[in-house]
């Protein structure tokens, strides 16, 4: 929930937080994260998209697969 969300932010005190651009479109997430409007770094949403960090993953360690480092679903 947003004010859980709200208190485990004030409490960790992030000196940066990496979000997804479509978070600051949404009023309740807006509203949120100006306390945080210094330390935001807005990415496109396909940096968080699941195959697109796998793919990532894969061209970081030069493998074709990644059964050899587990699942990561």
């Amino acid at each position: 929930s947003l004010p859980h969300l709200e208190t485990v932010l004030a409490r960790l005190q992030p000196s940066e937080l990496l979000l997804p651009d479509f978070f600051l479109k949404t009023p309740d997430l807006y509203e949120l994260f100006q306390t945080f409007k210094k330390r935001l770094t807005p990415l496109s949403s396909s940096r968080f998209d699941e195959q697109n960090g796998l793919e990532r993953l894969k061209e970081l360690y030069g493998v074709d697969t990644l059964e050899a480092y587990g699942d990561f679903k």
